[in-house]
């Protein structure tokens, strides 16, 4: 197994115990996260550097997870491509979201830190559970 897929397995493990410092510890200080357009949806929200990623992890807060299921990792030079399987509740607006074919791109820099992390997951529906009226 390379030294990513241990980092991004090691992430997942954090994540699914709540460790949000351990994750915070694997990205580099300007990481982007989620750097593309967010469609006012409260999960994608652009942010960039160590000081802004830690909203995304107060932002989920507001979920209530009823999967989360990394189904397959896949590397490849300095990225790694995890296959997720999604369902969860939107509290504030007490919808739910699912995504069976949702992915998670990881990319690293030259010293093994995450410089970029993107969620490419049926937006419309995120859409739909998180910001419609």
């Amino acid at each position: 197994m390379s030294s990513h897929l241990e980092t991004i397995s090691a992430i997942y493990a954090a994540f699914g115990r709540g460790d949000v410092p351990f994750i915070l510890s694997c990205l580099t200080e300007d990481v982007a996260w989620d750097d593309r357009a967010h469609h006012g949806i409260p999960l994608i929200q652009p942010r960039k550097g160590a000081a802004e990623v830690p909203a995304f992890f107060g932002t989920l807060q507001q979920a209530e997870f009823e999967q989360f299921e990394v189904k397959q990792l896949l590397a490849g030079g300095a990225r790694v491509v995890a296959l997720i399987e999604i369902k969860l509740l939107w509290k504030p607006t007490g919808r739910r979201f699912a995504d069976d074919h949702a992915i998670h791109v990881w990319e690293f820099d030259g010293h093994g830190k995450v410089a970029r992390f993107t969620h490419v997951e049926d937006t419309h529906a995120m859409w739909l559970a998180t910001v419609a009226p």
